[in-house]
């Protein structure tokens, strides 16, 4: 995130303070402290102020094409990026037409009525969701979201049965000053997320475990002192979560899933956990070494295969790289470029601004899912890297939609990637939505 998108961010939580419910105090401090440290600790979201969820009664998954594989099916190796970049234009299909057999179509709300947002897939009929905490208000669509409230973590939605299970202790909230869950990870069949309150003048973390099937009480993990505070994201690297925690000595620190005491990664210093999206996506197990928004160059690491990728980019106003291109803002901030990590392949494109073109790496870079601007108005996208199929979503919502604040990312309001970064949801233009599985294109 640029400097200058910070303190336009900055600046919109200021102005957004009258007219709207008092955001979380942390979050906000955490704002302020992304600028002065230059972190992308991404706890906000992005997106403008078109509407997404719909309501419907039925609670019925309509496959479009064939079961799409379960994501439990092993990836196909991802090839490199094919060097051209569509042209997004409203020539372009929406997602359910290009991939029909990876699109799930889903009940606008949950069977109590209220909005969810999926955050992953767990099965053929379960799906981790969030449940917004904040009522709607207008925002102009030139600005960001102003702050996100998760006071839990997110819950697991049967859709064949039509329940709705809750993971975490519904009254863990009380009697705790600015309680919220920043971020949380799926490992394996567990839940993991951080809780964060303030007990007298006193930053309290704690990371906490529940089973996705509910057979267990959710239990506590481990609780960092506060001399060595955690950062909130979470990545998972095989059968461990890892963070990057301040301490002696700061760096990214993993903990099996068992439990235990947590241990620093050999040589991880001056690394951290290298973000997707804002909210919660992440690009597990990839860790990055930089943390400025306009490097020179960098090194991607991947915690489970040891892999290391170095990249080098052109004097930029800002730029973000994953295992398969760069991407950002041109030096003068005039255009948006994409690149790969070696430099080659470099192309700048016809869009001004952050606003008009944004992109986030999907399924560890194979996929670019973002928005940019169609006839003057935003629109979500999702690219295909290695073969150059992409679809564009402008599907209107229903006026009587509501915007979730509570989920992961919003692309610009009408698409959300998902936690994992592995799942686009957007209106189907009625009374459901869709969902398109990334991991399911072949």
């Amino acid at each position: 995130m640029s400097s200058q998108l910070e303190r336009d961010l900055v600046r919109t939580l200021d102005e957004a303070a009258a007219s709207a419910p008092v955001p979380d105090e942390e979050f906000v401090a955490g704002v302020r402290g992304r600028q002065r440290r230059r972190r992308r600790r991404c706890t906000a979201l992005t997106g403008a102020c078109a509407v997404v969820l719909t309501v419907v009664a039925s609670l019925t998954v309509v496959r479009l094409h064939a079961p799409p594989p379960t994501p439990t099916d092993p990836v196909p190796v991802v090839a490199a990026w094919s060097g051209t970049v569509p042209a997004f234009t409203t020539e372009l299909e929406s997602p359910e037409r290009v991939w029909p057999e990876a699109v799930r179509r889903l009940p606008g709300t949950l069977p109590d009525g209220r909005s969810y947002g999926v955050v992953a897939i767990l099965d053929d009929d379960r799906y981790l969701v969030e449940i917004p905490g904040w009522g709607a208000r207008a925002v102009p669509d030139s600005q960001l979201v102003s702050y996100v409230n998760r006071s839990a973590p997110p819950s697991v939605f049967d859709v064949r049965a039509g329940t709705v299970r809750a993971l975490g202790d519904p009254a863990a909230a009380n009697g705790k000053n600015f309680y919220g869950v920043p971020d949380f990870a799926v490992l394996g069949d567990e839940l993991l997320w951080w809780a964060t309150y303030t007990r007298a003048d006193d930053r309290v973390e704690e990371l906490w475990s529940a089973r996705l099937d509910g057979t267990a009480a959710a239990r506590l993990l481990h609780t960092p002192a506060p001399a060595d505070r955690a950062f909130p994201t979470l990545g998972v690297a095989g059968d461990q979560v890892y963070w990057y925690q301040e301490g002696a000595p700061a760096g990214i620190y993993q903990l099996p899933v068992a439990g235990g005491i947590p241990t620093p990664v050999p040589g991880a210093g001056g690394f951290y956990p290298a973000g997707s999206s804002p909210g919660h996506g992440k690009l597990s197990p990839w860790v990055k070494n930089t943390d400025v928004p306009s490097p020179a160059s960098g090194e991607l690491w991947n915690l489970v295969t040891g892999r290391r990728l170095h990249w080098t980019a052109r004097p930029s106003a800002n730029v973000s790289c994953d295992p398969v291109l760069c991407s950002g803002q041109t030096a003068d901030g005039r255009a948006s470029f994409v690149q790969r990590l070696d430099g080659s392949g470099y192309q700048v494109l016809p869009y001004h601004g952050t606003l008009n073109f944004t992109m986030y790496p999907a399924v560890e870079g194979r996929f670019g899912a973002g928005s940019v601007s169609v006839g003057g108005k935003p629109a979500p996208f999702v690219w295909d890297r290695s073969t150059g199929r992409a679809a564009l979503i402008t599907t209107v919502p229903p006026p009587a939609a509501v915007p979730p604040r509570g989920a992961a990312a919003w692309l610009l309001g009408q698409a959300l990637l998902g936690a994992d970064a592995a799942t686009v949801q957007w209106s189907d233009g009625t009374d459901g939505l869709y969902l398109l599985d990334l991991r399911a294109i072949r």
